[in-house]
């Protein structure tokens, strides 16, 4: 373990699919450095249907690295999750998935970290598990909540419930501290003390936002599937605008 009293060098493995663990990293990143220690590299996993923002790049204040890491199929329409199609993708990936080995493998030796900060990366997790680099690593996620019993999960569902679980244990493999981001309050567990719950990391500037009425509605689409629904609704309001985010703006043409 590295000594804390001395400055750390660490790498970030952030886990590329949509946009929220990219924003975590930007807003953990200048908190690391203000007590500083030095954020070396963000290497972001990402699948080929994700590309890296260029307000990451942008801001992040570091070399950015992409690897392949495990993404996630979509039903039919475009819009929910499906377990069949997430794992046939991932299969057919499965030689670029191997590769984001060698890239961490490359990172580590370059970069030389003290310390590994896991946004959600499944492939990070998977590389520390096989190759026991030895360093440590905290892995961050709101997600870590749902192995907390104060999680306030749905009564139904419960395969998907079941798999959510599964895949955050896998994703939180060796690490030494799981923190668990909660906009609520919630005890820490004795029976797991490498569960930490600790408040929501926010960027700085969203304390600086004025707040007023444009006269539209703000809406951002992960998922293209949902496209149809947005201009449906749109026709049936036609005196409301709507101003969308989307990676696929052709489908509201």
């Amino acid at each position: 373990m590295a000594d804390p009293a001395r400055p750390l060098r660490i790498l970030f493995y952030i886990q590329g699919e949509g946009r929220g663990h990219l924003t975590q990293a930007l807003a953990l990143a200048p908190i690391l450095r203000g007590a500083g220690h030095s954020v070396e590299a963000a290497l972001v996993g990402a699948n080929p249907s994700r590309e890296i923002p260029d307000f990451f790049r942008d801001d992040i204040g570091c070399p950015v690295v992409r690897y392949d890491d495990l993404g996630f199929g979509h039903a039919a329409n475009g819009k929910g999750l499906s377990l069949v199609a997430t794992i046939g993708q991932n299969l057919r990936r499965l030689p670029d998935l191997l590769a984001s080995g060698h890239v961490l493998d490359e990172a580590i030796r370059r970069f030389r970290p003290d310390l590994i900060v896991n946004f959600y990366s499944l492939a990070g997790a998977l590389h520390t598990a096989v190759r026991r680099h030895g360093i440590p690593v905290v892995a961050v996620g709101h997600q870590f909540m749902f192995h907390h019993p104060s999680y306030p999960w749905p009564n139904e569902r419960v395969m998907e419930r079941v798999g959510a679980k599964l895949f955050t244990r896998l994703v939180g493999l060796g690490a030494r501290r799981r923190l668990g981001l909660s906009f609520y309050d919630a005890p820490e567990l004795p029976s797991d003390p490498a569960l930490r719950v600790v408040p929501p990391l926010l960027r700085p500037q969203l304390a600086q936002l004025e707040r007023g009425d444009e006269g539209f509605l703000l809406v951002y689409l992960l998922n293209a599937g949902y496209a149809d629904e947005v201009t449906q609704w749109s026709r049936r309001h036609p005196d409301v605008p709507i101003h969308v985010f989307c990676e696929s703006p052709d489908r509201f043409e």
